[in-house]
């Protein structure tokens, strides 16, 4: 696995699933794509205060930046970059 440094953290991106329309046609993931996107914290930096290992977080989708690790995509980030944390009661 990779250590993020610092107040860096590393994100697994939930992947949006294709829909169906009320008639029938399916519709891409990336015409559904949002400008904020749902990721689980799968590894954080030795500075890093607000979230912990498979915390659910809200990030934007153009920050951090892209890395692949052993055929699986995640996103690294500075920590500030989260927008929130997601608390499920």
């Amino acid at each position: 696995m990779i250590q993020p440094l610092f107040k860096n953290v590393m994100l697994r991106i939930e992947k949006v699933e294709e829909s169906q329309s009320t008639g029938g046609l399916f519709i891409p993931a990336s015409t559904n794509e949002a400008d904020t996107f749902k990721a689980t914290v799968v590894a954080i930096g030795p500075d890093v205060e607000h979230v912990v290992v498979d915390d659910l977080v809200v990030v934007t989708r153009y920050d951090g930046d892209l890395v692949t690790f052993e055929q699986q995509e995640y996103r690294l980030m500075s920590e500030e970059a989260i927008l929130a944390k997601i608390v499920l009661n």
